[in-house]
């Protein structure tokens, strides 16, 4: 199973996706990208899928929820 964490800042996202298999956890990316940069940012989400997305509590989220 794939999980992908987003750290969303006022400029840039960092994303950093991992693997489970078993009992063995191991990163397989980290990203960071540009908040102008939606449509990379659609491209990175797409090619990580089948996952599963968590982002931190936050403040100004909903445009990021819509895109992903």
């Amino acid at each position: 199973m794939r999980f992908i964490g987003a750290d969303l800042h006022k400029k840039s996202i960092t994303f950093c996706a991992v693997e489970k298999d078993d009992n063995q956890i191991r990163v397989v990316q980290r990203q960071r990208i540009l908040c102008s940069e939606a449509e990379r940012m659609e491209a990175f989400l797409q090619k990580c899928m089948p996952c599963e997305l968590t982002v931190e509590a936050t403040i100004g989220y909903e445009w990021f929820a819509e895109l992903a």
